[in-house]
């Protein structure tokens, strides 16, 4: 079984997105990885479903973990143009995207900061075909987008 995740954040203010993989080290768990992609709040859904899509491809299984998590983050948040992990989560929310058994799964998040993260809301996924057509998968994430806590 193959499955594939990414994660999209949106900042509220800019209404900016951030779009990245996450991919699974070899000891479970998941963790960020590139690409990274920042995207306008005018972007097209042509080129937010081609950004998705790539974030979801480039998801790998059975990555090492990093040595150094500290110096990993710092990475990350520098590829993104954010300072500090607390950056992160103002005024922020996720949709968690899990590609898997040919259905795509949009998980809306409640932002619990620095602390909790971004923690899943299982009950208000949205879920649609992984043969759906651009709009369809948009649409997905903007409805996953808008139940964010």
């Amino acid at each position: 079984m193959v499955m594939k995740r990414a994660s999209v954040i949106k900042f509220k203010r800019t209404q900016d997105f951030l779009l990245h993989s996450t991919s699974t080290m070899i000891e479970g768990g998941g963790i960020n990885t590139e690409p990274y992609i920042r995207l306008e709040a005018s972007v097209a859904n042509e080129d937010l479903f081609k950004n998705l899509m790539t974030v979801l491809d480039a998801s790998k299984m059975g990555v090492p973990r990093p040595k150094d998590f500290d110096k990993s983050l710092k990475q990350y948040l520098n590829a993104v143009g954010l300072r500090d992990h607390e950056d992160l989560y103002k005024d922020s929310v996720c949709v968690i995207v899990v590609n898997r058994n040919g259905t795509v799964s949009f998980f809306p998040s409640r932002n619990e900061g620095m602390k909790g993260g971004f923690a899943i809301l299982p009950a208000d996924k949205v879920e649609i075909p992984e043969k759906s057509n651009i709009d369809e998968v948009v649409q997905a994430l903007l409805k996953a987008i808008e139940k964010c806590k």
